[in-house]
């Protein structure tokens, strides 16, 4: 029987094959925010790749008994179970006393909880919409609030159209103009929420259209199968934020990796030179501190070099894989013919651009993993213009997983108010 436990690394996910014989997984969780930077997605999405594959799958968990009402109250804390939940409502799971954990109950309180907060990202909200925003999410009370008020996943359940999760308000609001200024809303709602002070100014929206770009993407190529014939259920697309505050990252010294090397960087180099980097407006925070933002981008869709080449996998060899994954960065580089041609491209280049100054970026699909640090090797314009974007590190010969998960981590200065 495979385990993930707390000492299991994102690269140990990477390399973990579970056969066709291999029918149980044993799991041990944290609560949402507990997860470092990109820890969170790489479960969810290791996990819906076999969820999708397998007629007959059961999760062995670490949550006890008594802790099951807070997974129907506090659905946020356990992303990884909602999202394994609603892809597959047959899923077996089991409580620390190896009892049966799911209940059909569960199942519809997490309907309940997931479409009243996506209720509250239609609202135009006023004063007393705030004020209870606060009161259910970010309340002054809860001293665990910076830890939990700055993780969420906005998911969308694209075969749940019955019930309306194929869609999130979040994304598409016909009350409000879609696009990357709405989202830039929330995130400004999330550091006031939070009464966190930032000195980037422009990153709300920056990032929002990151989130916008690759949200998009996945709604145009990765709800229907490699060669556009059906589409593909279950499947779900869905965006993950984690804000990581300075005191929650954990620094591993003993533990080299790409994303550890990132880390360690950002928060051992002078805050002036993030500044300059991102091209900051100087403020003058007191007591400022480092932290990072975490976008995470999750299809299970046909993945990234199925539907660049419109080949299944059994056509397509490892190192066409790796150069398709990489092709689909390219600015107007696009083998598609339809209305939708260099969407892809455009919004995977758009991203390049902003990150590019002193983010990271890390991209799982297939058999491909590709990464690239841009505080330490910035982004050259010509690498775009002449569609050679090159990467730090590249891995073509994985385990496959199904669809795509891009995660970007992201630099900023703060401060908290008192």
């Amino acid at each position: 029987m495979k385990e993930i436990n707390q000492q299991t690394t994102i690269r140990g996910i990477d390399n973990l094959f579970i056969t066709t014989d291999d029918d149980t997984l044993k799991i041990s969780l944290k609560k949402s925010h507990e997860y470092q930077p990109i820890e969170l997605i790489t479960i969810i999405h290791f996990l819906l790749t076999h969820l999708q594959s397998k007629s007959k799958f059961e999760l062995l968990t670490n949550i006890k008994t008594e802790e099951l009402e807070l997974v129907q109250k506090q659905f946020y804390d356990y992303y990884i179970l909602v999202c394994c939940l609603l892809f597959k409502r047959n899923l077996t799971i089991r409580n620390s006393e190896n009892n049966f954990l799911y209940t059909e109950d569960l199942y519809k309180k997490i309907i309940e909880k997931l479409k009243s907060q996506d209720e509250l990202y239609a609202r135009e909200l006023n004063s007393n919409h705030i004020k209870e925003l606060k009161t259910r999410f970010f309340s002054k009370s809860n001293k665990l609030k910076n830890s939990e008020g700055l993780s969420f996943v906005i998911p969308c359940f694209d075969h749940l159209a019955d019930i309306s999760l194929d869609r999130s308000n979040y994304f598409h609001n016909s009350l409000r103009p879609k696009g990357p200024k709405d989202i830039a809303v929330w995130f400004e709602r999330l550091f006031s929420f939070n009464d966190i002070k930032i000195s980037l100014p422009h990153m709300f929206y920056d990032l929002s259209i990151v989130i916008n770009e690759l949200m998009q993407n996945t709604f145009d190529w990765a709800r229907t199968t490699y060669d556009d014939e059906d589409f593909i259920k279950p499947n779900i697309r869905a965006c993950a934020v984690n804000i990581f505050l300075q005191d929650k990252i954990k620094l591993k010294d003993s533990s080299y990796d790409y994303i550890q090397d990132y880390l360690k960087q950002i928060f051992t180099t002078e805050k002036s030179k993030i500044r300059s980097t991102n091209g900051e407006i100087e403020l003058d925070l007191e007591n400022e501190k480092i932290a990072i933002c975490e976008i995470s981008i999750l299809d299970t869709g046909p993945g990234m070099a199925r539907r660049w080449l419109k080949r299944d996998y059994n056509n397509i060899s490892f190192e066409d894989e790796g150069i398709a994954v990489i092709e689909c960065f390219h600015k107007y580089f696009t083998s598609d013919r339809s209305s939708r041609s260099q969407l892809r491209g455009r919004g995977l280049s758009n991203v390049i651009n902003i990150i590019g100054r002193s983010g990271f970026i890390r991209v799982r699909t297939g058999h491909v993993l590709i990464q690239r640090n841009f505080f330490k090797n910035n982004i050259q314009q010509e690498e775009l213009q002449n569609s050679n974007l090159v990467f730090d590190h590249t891995n073509n010969n994985l385990p496959k997983i199904n669809g795509t998960t891009i995660s970007i981590l992201y630099p900023f200065i703060y401060a908290q108010l008192p």
